[in-house]
This record gives structure tokens, sequence and C-alpha cells, in this order.
């Protein structure tokens, strides 16, 4: 009993099982909806160092990593509800404008699979077995230059269950929203009156569909509209 310390992990809300699945380095931590440990396992780091997991309807992980020879090179491991590694999910078709995409999240909606890279604000959409199906340049639909994306960044990022991408950006403070036909709205500014953000931090929709944004421990409901809209220009189908 009591509380579990964390710092710097990665979570994972699996709603039709109601479990939340904590990733601590390679350390997977599963509560129920009560806040109980139910489980933990280790994943062995000859799979590699694991930053982001999303949960199948199976019941399967998917686990992002990285090579621990410091190659860079990333993979997508399957493993089962108890962390026995099944197969790596090969990664198929996707283009040489990507060759140096490096994902930072990986998240499952819609039959899909997200990766989104939070310093490079790239995100790559596949299919579950791994075949791409489009991209996202996020600097260039809210108009970052590409020299500053390494210090702009992504800091809360979610998906929700109609595919549509929420995220943050706290040097901007403002949070957008990416649908799934490309359309992107946007909202806040910084301060600290009602509405306004100081430090953002987490995004995430709500069961009545405001958008749920975390400003430093405090939880901010944003407009269902927004001062900002255009069409974003997704590559592929």
């Amino acid at each position: 009993m009591g509380t579990v310390p964390f710092n710097h992990v990665s979570l994972f809300v699996d709603r039709p099982h109601g479990e939340v699945y904590v990733l601590d380095a390679n350390c997977v931590h599963i509560f129920n909806a009560s806040g109980m440990e139910l489980y933990q396992y280790d994943i062995d780091p000859s799979f590699g160092s694991y930053i982001s997991l999303t949960v199948e309807p199976t019941g399967d992980i998917l686990g992002l990593g990285y090579a621990v020879d410091g190659s860079g090179a990333w993979t997508i491991q399957r493993f089962d509800y108890r962390g026995e590694p099944r197969e790596a999910l090969p990664i198929q078709g996707l283009p040489a404008d990507y060759a140096d995409f490096r994902p930072s999240a990986i998240f499952l909606a819609k039959d899909s699979l997200f990766l989104v890279s939070k310093t490079q604000m790239l995100v790559v959409v596949m299919d579950r077995s791994g075949a791409f199906r489009k991209g996202w340049n996020l600097g260039s639909l809210i108009e970052v230059p590409e020299k500053e994306r390494d210090i702009t960044q992504i800091s809360g990022l979610s998906v929700d269950d109609s595919g549509a991408l929420l995220f943050t950006v706290p040097v901007q403070f403002r949070a957008y929203v990416v649908s799934p036909e490309g359309t992107v709205v946007s909202f806040g500014k910084g301060g600290s009156a009602p509405g306004q953000f100081g430090v953002l931090a987490g995004i995430g929709l709500a069961p009545a569909k405001t958008r749920d944004v975390n400003r430093r421990g405090r939880s901010l409901a944003g407009p269902s509209r927004s001062r900002r809209s255009r069409r974003a220009h997704a590559r592929g189908g």
C-alpha cells in the first residue's frame, strides 16, 4: 500500500480492460483502475531500450525501442500480456524523406499505428502490420521554421479514438488538434487567467469531448472550437 514514486515515465491507459501501464526504463508496471499494481516485468535489454508502448485489443503489447549500441536503430516489438516477446513488427514502405525519422512515442487508434517524433515534429501513420499509410510534418503545419523545431518541440501528445492527434507546444503556449482528415485547430495563449497557459504539459480528450490540457498539475478544459483552422497536407493516402 502507499504511493509508488515514478519519474520521467511513459504512460498508457488501456480503457477496455481498465488498466494503466507505466513504462519505467525497461520495467513495465500494470495497475488496475483502483491504482493497485497487478503485475510487473522487465523487458530484456537485448531487445533494446524501450521508451513508449501501446496495447492492442488482444492484450498484446507493442513497444517502441532503440538499439543499445547507439546506432539509432529503432524497432517495434510485440510482447504478450506477460511481457514474453513474440515478434518484431516489420516496417514497410517508409519513404526516403523519413529515413532519419526518430520516433519517441507510439499510439494505436482506429486500427492504425501512430509513430511521433516530438523533437522532429513528424508523424508516421501505419497499419497494424507495419505498412506505411501517410505522414504529417507537424512543424510545417504549424509554421515552425525547420531550424527551430529541435528547440520548439512537442510536449503533451495523445491520439483519440477517431485517430485525431492532440499535442501541445509549450514555447507557443498553444494546444493543437489534427483531425484524421488533416484539419488543424489550435487554442491557447500565455498567461495565468482562465483558459490561458503557463507551462504546458499533457493533453487528452475528456469523455464530454472537451480537450483536457494539463498545466503543471492543473487541468484546463480547452474550447471545442478554435480561433485558428486550416487544412493540413498529408503525405500518402
